[in-house]
């Protein structure tokens, strides 16, 4: 049995590898780009989108997504709450993110941003809007990251 990557086990829409997608694109739950993206792509949410750029994926653009595995090549600005970058994976532009894991063998041409308040803001803006899932412990209490930033 031929083993998935796991970039390529991820499950949602998919723009294929014969597809060039041309212009921004806004999504929400998982996304898969096996083909060209040539602009920027963005989420509906900043708690709950995935974005999977397999391998032979191409991103000409900025990424602005709460998490995103590379596996193909992004040339732009990728801005991330949670970032995988696999061992294949080539990227040209300046990341800003919370949290990072970069395999051996990825290639990476930018700076690192190390960016805490962005996700800290979008976090508190969730739970002052009532939509705290995911963001309040089982027994409702708030983080106490976010208590500070609201105090």
């Amino acid at each position: 049995m031929v083993e998935k990557s796991r970039a390529e086990s991820a499950t949602g829409s998919v723009i294929g590898k014969t597809v060039t997608f041309e212009g921004d694109l806004q999504f929400s739950g998982t996304l898969f780009v096996a083909g060209r993206v040539i602009g920027n792509i963005a989420s509906d949410s900043m708690e709950y989108a995935h974005l999977v750029i397999g391998s032979g994926g191409v991103v000409e653009g900025n990424i602005d997504v709460p998490e995103l595995v590379v596996e193909g090549e992004v040339t732009g600005t990728i801005t991330a709450k949670r970032l995988e970058i696999l061992p294949d994976a080539v990227i040209g532009g300046d990341i800003q993110y919370l949290e990072i894991e970069m395999a051996p063998g990825a290639l990476l041409n930018g700076n690192l941003i190390y960016s805490a308040d962005r996700w800290e803001m979008s976090l508190l803006k969730l739970v002052e809007e009532g939509d705290s899932k995911g963001v309040q412990a089982e027994d409702g209490a708030i983080p106490d990251v976010l208590q500070r930033t609201r105090d």
